[in-house]
């Protein structure tokens, strides 16, 4: 560019006054002059920048562009609005549109070159908060949970968010460009257009958003579903645009008629239930008031409301003095968001009477705040009654107990000792103290307290009566025999509250029971004495004499052949007669006194008596034993055996079969007999009132060796005996029996 003399005093003038930052650059780069706008925009005087290349003034990153820049410039001789960032004195970045013009001679060399910057800083943050700005509406649309769709003034959707997809069940691309009525179900078509045309007349033009309240929505598979939506109009390049941001209210509407149901279901619980439920404000002032709490006070819950409960139910004691509100448990749960449970007070009815109460109260709290309280209440006049009458009999129960003649105890459901009356502890010497919980088994005697407790502890667990005797020490030292009686009690409800027993000194019963037991073992050594004394006479005397006088026939038909033939046939029969003799006399003999028992042991004996007795009576015996030590103490054996014996007699005489069972089983603690048929049994109350010497004789015998012994026998079910022996029994206390066993 050429400029002709008259103008270069223009040019200065408008140089001088431009408001964009303009240099004139030498044509090896260096400022030649700089305009007040740019010195002013960059905070140099101009002394500062003359003599400057132009490149002193860009920022680092606009060093690479100001080389691609100068090669255009070289080209076309001039740069037209490049964007690069400068620097201020101060270090701050600027945003300038860069144009650049050269100014030649007329030879076409080149003078100088002019660079205009207009500074665009502010219009560059203007917009990029702008582009951030719409970068966040979109990113809030496209993320909103919320359904959000635009539509023009023809009502065609021109924008479908992802959320808008979600709940109408159709794409974005399938959904811009149709029309809004797709999305409204028909019979809500209607209501839509008013609303359309609502916004259009009211010509809003600024952003405004208007509630449309509860209508439904169409989903693409024709499902209805009820939606909230509001909407708002903008101009849009002079064009209406309608904005709705639509809800799914499908789950706040199941929500709140579930909450409209379980407020019906509470009204009706505590419309039913039977205690008094009550409800205060902040300030105490009732709220609620259930039927039930209603026919206790005397009060309807319209007279109520409103009113401060305490100043009503609540305002004084029975003796007529004041009740302060500041005293009252409920107000102070109230005040210190506390909870109370099963408080006993009293209550006043309308008519002025008291009642007594036994109530719990708790805050109701809304964000951590106390906005009231909840009260519970039951009438307990009943329990309280219930409560002094049982008192009452149980002050009567002790005065029976401790005139009763016997000693009685009580223990609860711990199985720890409750009471003792007066009997128990004169007859201990000991107080209540000392005998209540586990105290009382200090006196019981060592050698009786496993066996006692072992009682006990299964009784008890298993809710049965029991019956035990043990050695309990008296106040004088000595230790007595007592009988102590058991039985579960119970609650009126019929839950289990524990044990009560009595004891009664059975020393000298026990006494009197040693010394028949002794008699008896005297008796039954002595019948086994004689026993063994006639088997000997009859296997030592008769025995052999029967057997000379079988010799004598047989020689006295050998010696004096006798030739009459009836007579003959006679001597033969008193012959077989005679050894018939001698074999029942030698079989009797072995049932009075076994010698196998004697000389080979038990179990032998046992299995050579089951042989014979089978041989003799035609019968079938199944004997097995096991287990059996060879040498066994001699009143054990007898007892077992004489009980074999005993009960195949039985078995034999009363059961109408052939075939019987023996077991004989050992171990180290115990001998254990069982002697079975499948006969036609019998009835154990016929036989407990007749019953023979035999079964009394088995029981006797086995109590004389500490054992026990049961006959079970069922109508055409067969009998069966069975009998346990302990091997040490000498050693052991006779051991406790549950009642009935």
């Amino acid at each position: 560019m050429l400029l002709p003399e008259m103008s270069k005093d223009r040019f200065s003038q408008f140089f001088a006054t431009l408001p964009e930052y303009c240099y004139m650059i030498s044509p090896d780069g260096n400022i030649l002059d700089v305009n007040p706008a740019a010195c002013k925009g960059l905070g140099y005087d101009k002394e500062e920048l003359l003599g400057k290349p132009l490149s002193f003034l860009y920022a680092p990153e606009s060093h690479a562009r100001m080389g691609e820049l100068l090669e255009q410039w070289r080209e076309k001789g001039e740069l037209r609005h490049e964007e690069m960032a400068i620097l201020t004195k101060q270090g701050e970045k600027r945003i300038v549109l860069l144009d650049v013009g050269s100014v030649v001679d007329q030879e076409g060399n080149l003078l100088h070159s002019t660079s205009v910057q207009v500074d665009i800083t502010e219009r560059k943050r203007t917009e990029q908060k702008l582009l951030e700005s719409q970068e966040r509406l979109m990113s809030m649309i496209t993320s909103a949970m919320d359904a959000i769709i635009t539509i023009d003034g023809e009502q065609r959707i021109v924008m479908f968010n992802a959320a808008a997809e979600r709940m109408f069940g159709c794409s974005a691309r399938d959904a811009i460009g149709s029309h809004i009525r797709r999305l409204i179900p028909q019979r809500f078509l209607e209501v839509h257009e008013a609303h359309v045309t609502h916004f259009g007349e009211v010509g809003i033009t600024a952003r405004s958003m208007g509630a449309l309240g509860s209508l439904w929505g169409l989903r693409t598979n024709g499902e209805e579903f009820p939606i909230e939506a509001s909407i708002s109009q903008q101009e849009v390049g002079g064009r209406k645009q309608f904005t709705a941001i639509i809800r799914d209210i499908t789950e706040r509407n199941r929500t709140n008629s579930a909450l409209r149901e379980s407020e019906e279901r509470f009204r009706l619980a505590m419309n039913n239930v039977a205690s008094g439920v009550y409800t205060l404000d902040p300030q105490g002032l009732v709220t609620y008031v259930n039927p039930a709490a209603e026919a206790m006070f005397g009060w309807t819950i319209a007279e109520l409301l409103g009113k401060k409960m305490h100043d009503v139910t609540h305002y004084k004691h029975p003796d007529g003095t004041p009740f302060p509100a500041s005293e009252c448990p409920g107000l102070q749960v109230l005040q210190k968001g506390t909870e109370l449970h099963e408080y006993e007070d009293l209550f006043i009815r309308k008519d002025g009477s008291f009642f007594p109460v036994v109530f719990s109260a708790s805050p109701l709290k809304k964000e951590a705040q106390t906005v009231g309280i909840v009260v519970g209440f039951r009438d307990d006049t009943y329990r309280r009654e219930a409560e002094r009458a049982v008192r009452v009999s149980e002050e009567r129960f002790r005065l029976v107990a401790n005139a009763a003649p016997v000693m009685i105890w009580m223990s609860g459901v711990d199985k720890l000792c409750t009471y003792f009356n007066q009997g128990w502890l004169e007859f201990t010497g000991r107080s209540l103290s000392e005998e209540l919980g586990n105290g009382w088994v200090e006196g019981v005697h060592p050698e009786d307290l496993a066996p006692c407790l072992g009682t006990y502890e299964q009784a008890f667990d298993r809710r049965e009566t029991f019956q035990m005797q043990y050695r309990l020490r008296r106040h004088d030292g000595e230790y007595r025999w007592v009988f102590d009686h058991g039985v579960p009690r119970f609650d009126v409800d019929g839950s289990f509250a524990g044990y009560i027993g009595s004891c009664i000194d059975i020393t000298e019963r026990k006494l009197a029971e040693e010394a028949v037991a002794g008699m008896s073992r005297k008796l039954l050594e002595a019948q086994e004495q004689e026993r063994a004394r006639i088997a000997r006479e009859l296997h030592d005397d008769i025995s052999q004499q029967l057997a000379v006088l079988s010799i004598e026939i047989q020689q006295m038909k050998e010696v004096s052949p006798v030739t009459n033939g009836e007579l003959r046939s006679r001597m033969d029969e008193l012959e077989k007669r005679t050894s018939e003799i001698s074999i029942g006399v030698q079989s009797l003999a072995h049932e009075l006194h076994s010698s196998r028992l004697e000389y080979l042991g038990l179990a032998p004996a046992m299995k050579g008596f089951c042989k014979e007795f089978a041989d003799k009576h035609k019968v079938k015996i199944d004997f097995d034993g096991e287990s059996i030590p060879r040498t066994l103490p001699q009143d054990i054996s007898i007892c077992l055996f004489r009980i074999m014996q005993e009960g195949l007699h039985n078995a034999l005489k009363h059961s109408g079969v052939r075939f019987f069972e023996v077991k004989l089983h050992g171990s180290p603690t115990e001998i254990r007999l069982t002697v079975r048929d499948s006969g036609v049994g019998f009835d154990h109350e016929l036989a407990r009132d007749t019953q023979g010497l035999g079964l009394i004789s088995m029981k006797e015998r086995v109590r004389l060796v500490k054992g026990t012994i049961s006959i079970t026998s069922r109508s055409q079910s067969g009998t069966e005996i069975n009998v346990s022996v302990p091997l040490s029994a000498g050693a052991q206390p006779e051991q406790a029996k549950l009642a009935g066993a």
